[in-house]
């Protein structure tokens, strides 16, 4: 204890880390030398305290490498977060990249259906200034506003016009036919037996929708899709009153109600005939109801509404897909200018966000391009799935092929 203590000369331990890290092998994983620097500094360290908490009393130089090693873990513990930032964030980056290019491919198209629809206009506008093209037959018992409807509606297809949608199915070979596709452009269309048309006025992908979905609720001997519908149309309404919107939804509503009601008053009736004909009668009646502009114009106009609400009702969701909104151009913007007008393009945001309002589980195959994801499932739920089938400016309906155990038909009897 009396003997004269040698003097100790201190370094700092970073500076002299440092200076010893050039000499040093490169690390393995060619890491940051200043990181592997540290890293091997904290390990020195660590061993040094080990050894003197068990042979040295203390020693203030000692409270200093504690110090020291407490920072420096700190800031290994810093530069790790920062990199999982990174890494988060260049994930999210690449997510936003392909909804992107997903979202730039669906607007070519959109493109190309619109020039589409401008030479029909153009072709519209020659035929009305013919005299002979200007007087349309009156139809007796009709009323004015039907009479008018058709004439907006039907236009230079009036003759087609009561079979919006097709009763007859065709296979799905005829489908490879008329579209020219070699055998290995359509593998994914294998799984499809037959194909159902539509009529084409803007608004081809709900008639598809609504229709391949009812169609599979009316063969069901349950109620409780309908049901669940009902449930469905009560949500959206106090998501609409949330919105405060002054728009048709009350009425449009009301109509897609009574349609819902409609389908189980004809399964209700149709239970006293035999299960063959009930489903004939009651495919005939959807039919019948799917042709006539008086009874689905408000069905139309309900579903469209359907997509705003799910849409601006849920921004944290859609305002990631859907690229260009600003300050001034906000998603309750888009969806007025993009989704409630009547036969305006349907894009691939506005799919989900119907199939996820209504709960139910869809598919849309290209004719071209082979197998396309789900676009919306439920999972684990045995419930009606709707596969349309699109053509670059036009969507129908597809049926899967049945079990061979099952011998089904979609034809109308």
């Amino acid at each position: 204890m009396g003997g004269r203590k040698a003097r100790v000369r201190w370094s700092h331990p970073v500076v002299a880390e440092t200076r010893e890290v050039p000499d040093a092998a490169a690390h393995p994983l060619d890491l940051d030398p200043k990181l592997v620097a540290r890293q091997r500094l904290i390990e020195r360290l660590i061993e040094a305290q080990a050894a003197v908490d068990k042979e040295q009393p203390f020693d203030p130089n000692t409270v200093f490498e504690q110090t020291v090693i407490e920072q420096l873990i700190q800031e290994q513990a810093a530069v790790e977060e920062a990199n999982r930032r990174r890494e988060q964030q260049a994930a999210v980056e690449e997510g936003t990249r392909r909804w992107e290019q997903q979202y730039n491919s669906l607007r070519a198209e959109e493109a190309m259906y619109q020039k589409e629809q401008e030479k029909l206009s153009q072709v519209q506008v020659v035929v009305k200034v013919t005299p002979k093209q200007d007087k349309l037959p009156q139809v007796k018992g009709k009323s004015i506003w039907s009479r008018v409807k058709n004439k907006i509606f039907c236009g230079k297809v009036r003759e087609i016009c009561s079979e919006h949608v097709k009763h007859q199915t065709h296979p799905i070979t005829e489908v490879r036919r008329y579209h020219r596709l070699a055998s290995d452009e359509a593998n994914h269309l294998d799984a499809y037996s037959e194909y159902r048309s539509v009529i084409g006025d803007g608004e081809c992908f709900y008639r598809s929708f609504i229709f391949s979905y009812l169609e599979q609720v009316i063969d069901r001997q349950d109620t409780h899709e309908e049901q669940r519908l009902l449930d469905v149309v009560q949500r959206l309404s106090t998501q609409h009153a949330n919105l405060r919107w002054n728009s048709e939804f009350s009425r449009s509503s009301r109509a897609f109600k009574d349609l819902i009601k409609k389908v189980m008053r004809w399964k209700k009736h149709g239970r006293r005939n035999s299960m063959e004909s009930t489903s004939s009668n009651r495919k005939e009646k959807l039919l019948e109801f799917f042709s006539k502009y008086d009874t689905t114009l408000d069905i139309f106009i309900f579903l469209r509404l359907v997509v705003a609400i799910e849409i601006c009702s849920h921004e944290e969701v859609y305002e990631l897909l859907i690229p260009g909104l600003r300050g001034n151009y906000s998603l309750e913007d888009w969806c007025i200018r993009r989704v409630t007008p009547a036969r305006r393009f349907t894009d691939h945001v506005m799919m989900v966000a119907l199939a996820t309002a209504l709960e139910v589980p869809l598919r849309v195959e290209r004719v071209r391009g082979g197998h396309d994801p789900d676009i919306y499932t439920v999972p684990g739920v045995l419930c009606p799935r709707v596969t349309l089938l699109y053509s670059g400016d036009h969507y129908g309906i597809i049926y899967p092929r049945a079990p061979p155990a099952e011998n089904s038909s979609h034809q109308a009897s």
